[in-house]
């Protein structure tokens, strides 16, 4: 299967950037600071109001394995809340169903539980392997501001 331009998970987005920033694209997002995101012409563009009501107009694109980032607020560093923002914002707007149709609300749900432990959740393996061992998953935000962690072990596929 083909790599999906511009669909990057918390992992994928923690390889871009600091834990800080994709907290603060996290929160930009889900505060629904993303006014517009579309591709045009194979890139991600997006205009993204910040605190205080400024809007900011960004253009990404892919380029040798890279994410390269074009945003009016001129970061320094390449990657910038903005983008962060904008990457959930079309993750959630396009990213593809896995499972068959959605005619249920139990089908609906699992795909937002599934949606938000991709996007909300940074797991990190603590023992045994990856099929069968114990994860610890930290929340990435929370309602009361502090981060939750908790362990998952893996003991059977069924």
């Amino acid at each position: 299967m083909d790599k999906q331009l511009f669909l990057y998970d918390t992992e994928g987005l923690h390889r871009l950037c600091s834990d800080e920033l994709v907290k603060q694209g996290l929160r930009y997002f889900t505060d629904n600071r993303v006014i517009g995101v579309g591709v045009k012409d194979g890139s991600l563009e997006a205009q993204v109001e910040d605190e205080n009501g400024e809007q900011y107009w960004l253009r990404s694109y892919e380029a040798d394995e890279r994410l390269e980032v074009d945003c009016d607020c001129r970061s320094t560093n390449g990657m910038c809340v903005h983008a962060v923002a904008t990457l959930y914002a079309y993750a959630d707007q396009y990213a593809p169903i896995e499972s068959g149709s959605l005619n249920s609300a139990l089908d609906e749900a699992i795909q937002e539980r599934i949606k938000k432990g991709r996007n909300e959740v940074k797991v990190k393996l603590i023992s045994g392997n990856p099929g069968f061992g114990t994860w610890q998953a930290s929340s990435l935000v929370s309602a009361s501001h502090w981060q939750r962690s908790y362990q998952v072990h893996i003991r059977s596929l069924d």
